[in-house]
C-alpha cells in the first residue's frame, strides 16, 4: 500500500536548515510527577517503568532542544505561521508542552503542534502537513523541528541497542518554486527489512540524472546499489538521521546535485518513506 501526499508545484521550499548534537543536560534528578506520568502511560500496555533508562540518556527536554535551534536560527527573515515538531521518542519532560513553548518564542503568532507515532516517518508526515498548510493563503512560513532524545521510561531497542545520541534539526520552509522545492512525499506500507532496499532503489532509479539519494541507516545497503549515488546517514540518529545529514551537507549538495531523494525505513512499522527535494531552480520537477 502506498500513501502519497503531494506538495503542489512551487507551494513549499526549504529555505534554511540547522542541526545540533546535545551532550548530557546534567545529572538525573527524580521528579515524582514525571515518574507517575510514565507509569500511568506504560501500565495499560503491560510495560514496566524502568527508571534506570531515564538515567542512561542525555536528559534533554524537547523544550530546551527547540530553544537551542531557535537561537541558531536567529534572524528569521519572516514571522512564522506554523511550527511543527516531529519525534520518534517521547519527550524527556512530558510536563512541558514544547510545541506551545516554541509558538511563544518564535517570531509571529504561529499555530503549533507535534507529530509522533510514525517512527522515523514523523518528519516525512510533518513535511506533507506543512506543504498542505502552505497551499492556504493564511500560511506562508513554517518551522519544522525534528527531535531525538534518549532518556526513555523503558527499554527501546531503537535507542538502547545502538549508540543513538540526542540531536535536533530545524528546517525553515517557505513559499515559492525556487531552490529547495519540496516535491512528492510518499509512505509505502507493508515493507519489511527484506524488501525495503530494493523498493527504495526502484524509487531512486525513477529519478532523473543529478539525483543524490540520502538514505537512513536502515537502508545502508543502498550504498551498494549499482547506478545510484547514495549518502547513508549516521546510525547515531533516529528520526533526525536523514535530516541531520541534509542540514550538514546542503550547501555542498546544492553545488553538486540538482535533486535529493530522501528515503528512510522504519522496520518496526514496516513503512518506507521518501521525499523529493529539488535543489536547482532550473529543474522543473516531475
Amino acid at each position: 500500500m502506498t500513501t502519497v501526499v503531494t506538495a503542489a508545484a512551487g507551494s513549499a521550499s526549504i529555505r534554511r536548515a540547522v542541526h545540533r548534537r546535545f551532550p548530557s543536560a546534567g545529572p538525573y534528578v527524580r521528579d515524582d510527577r514525571r515518574v507517575r506520568h510514565y507509569r500511568d502511560l506504560l501500565g495499560p500496555y503491560g510495560v514496566a517503568f524502568d527508571e534506570r533508562m531515564l538515567e542512561r540518556g542525555g536528559r534533554n527536554s524537547f523544550r530546551a532542544m527547540g530553544d537551542a535551534l531557535v537561537c541558531d536560527l536567529e534572524g528569521l527573515e519572516a514571522a512564522l505561521d506554523l511550527v511543527v515538531i516531529a519525534h520518534a521518542t517521547p519527550d524527556f519532560d512530558p510536563l512541558l508542552s514544547a510545541a506551545s513553548h516554541l509558538a511563544h518564542v518564535c517570531p509571529g503568532e504561529p499555530r503549533s503542534f507535534a507529530i509522533s507515532d510514525h517512527g522515523v516517518g514523523a518528519p516525512f508526515a510533518a513535511l506533507g502537513v506543512i506543504a498542505a498548510h502552505l497551499r492556504c493563503p493564511d500560511y506562508a512560513h513554517a518551522l519544522l523541528v525534528i527531535l531525538d532524545q534518549t532518556s526513555l521510561p523503558n527499554y527501546d531497542p531503537r535507542v538502547h541497542a545502538s549508540a543513538v545520541e540526542d540531536s535536533a534539526v530545524g528546517v525553515v520552509i517557505g513559499p515559492g518554486a525556487g531552490e529547495g522545492r519540496i516535491g512528492p512525499v510518499q509512505r509505502h506500507g507493508d515493507c519489511g527489512p527484506e524488501d525495503a532496499p530494493a523498493r527504495a532503489a526502484a524509487i531512486a532509479r525513477s529519478q532523473p540524472p543529478g539525483t543524490l539519494v540520502v538514505a537512513g541507516p536502515a537502508l545502508a545497503r543502498l550504498a551498494d546499489a549499482a547506478g545510484l549515488t547514495v549518502h547513508v546517514a549516521s546510525e547515531r540518529h533516529l528520526c533526525t538521521a536523514v535530516w541531520f545529514a541534509l542540514s550538514e551537507h546542503l550547501p555542498a549538495w546544492r553545488r553538486e546535485f540538482t535533486r535529493l531523494l530522501v528515503v528512510d525505513h522504519d522496520p518496526s512499522l514496516r513503512h518506507l518513506h521518501s521525499a523529493v527535494i529539488t535543489l536547482s531552480a532550473e529543474d522543473g520537477g516531475r
